[in-house]
């Protein structure tokens, strides 16, 4: 009798183990899932399988996510949630999961410089260099029309100087000429600088990035100016001549207007048409035709992986 009891349980708990998986993949299926995804995302996911169905991620969105990057289950949860609410794309809300204050709360939650070996290197009041950091190829920018006698203000990476002489001699071309008042800039000296602005009285975040925030230390950013302008960074720089040409002409040779106009709030930083950013022409392309920051176009256009 025992041994008949044993035999019945096993019995019942195949039927009702076949039922559970029969039961499970309707609703797989329900969500576009065939039975070699439920095969392969068991093989993967195992214990975390029925997460996908309690919370109806369907087949279409999860694989999007998995094109990506390999990413876990509750990942790809967090992420939906917030393509969702924000309606983004799943390339946007990954990137907003892993790095949240790419653009909000400056300065509040400090993380290391993003794409440090790239021309889309990103450095804001989130995300910052250490004092050692310093370009590899950095280069003097002879011939750049340097506004003061202090060689230390005119390096720029190789790079990012030839493509400013490029801009520079178009423009002269159409009689503009364009003088460079600042290029890369030390750990040191950007510590100098935001003390100075603290021992005047001054507010020193409305007028200057912190050590280590600064653009500047990159070797891709640079300030330029012109005579119209008396030679001044402001903002009467963009209604010269020479700040309509920069404006129009700056993408074809790799270069952004880093703080645009109306993007105050994401990028911290008040309108600089003087600011420069070199990130190469096909970034700078399409940063210039959707009119969108340095911020905006790594959330949408690339993939910024977890630090």
């Amino acid at each position: 009798m025992a041994r008949f009891s044993k035999l019945f349980l096993v019995v019942m708990f195949s039927l009702s183990t076949c039922s559970y998986y029969k039961s499970t993949n309707t609703t797989f299926t329900s969500l576009g899932y065939s039975d070699a995804d439920i095969a392969y995302l068991r093989s993967i996911y195992q214990n975390d399988l029925n997460l996908i169905i309690e919370h109806q991620i369907n087949r279409n969105d999860l694989f999007t996510y998995l094109k990506i990057d390999k990413l876990t289950i509750e990942e790809i949860i967090k992420s939906e949630e917030i393509r969702k609410k924000e309606n983004i794309s799943h390339l946007a809300a990954l990137n907003l999961l892993h790095h949240p204050y790419i653009m909000k709360e400056f300065y509040k939650y400090p993380q290391p410089a993003l794409n440090k070996d790239s021309y889309l290197i990103l450095v804001n009041k989130n995300y910052y260099l250490d004092e050692n950091y310093i370009p590899s190829d950095l280069v003097f920018a002879e011939g750049a029309y340097q506004l003061i006698d202090d060689e230390s203000r005119y390096y720029l990476r190789k790079a990012a100087y030839e493509a400013y002489l490029e801009l520079q001699q178009d423009a002269r071309k159409q009689g503009l000429y364009l003088y460079l008042s600042n290029g890369y800039r030390s750990y040191q000296k950007q510590t100098k600088l935001y003390n100075d602005y603290l021992l005047n009285g001054n507010e020193p975040d409305h007028y200057s990035a912190r050590p280590g925030f600064s653009e500047h230390q990159t070797g891709l950013a640079l300030d330029i100016t012109c005579a119209a302008n008396n030679f001044l960074l402001t903002e009467d720089f963009a209604n010269t001549l020479e700040g309509k040409f920069v404006h129009e002409n700056a993408h074809k040779y790799g270069f952004i207007i880093r703080y645009p106009k109306d993007k105050e709030h994401l990028t911290g930083y008040m309108y600089e048409p003087w600011h420069l950013r070199y990130v190469g022409i096909e970034h700078a392309k399409i940063i210039y035709e959707q009119n969108i920051t340095l911020e905006e176009y790594l959330i949408n256009y690339t993939y910024i992986k977890k630090q």
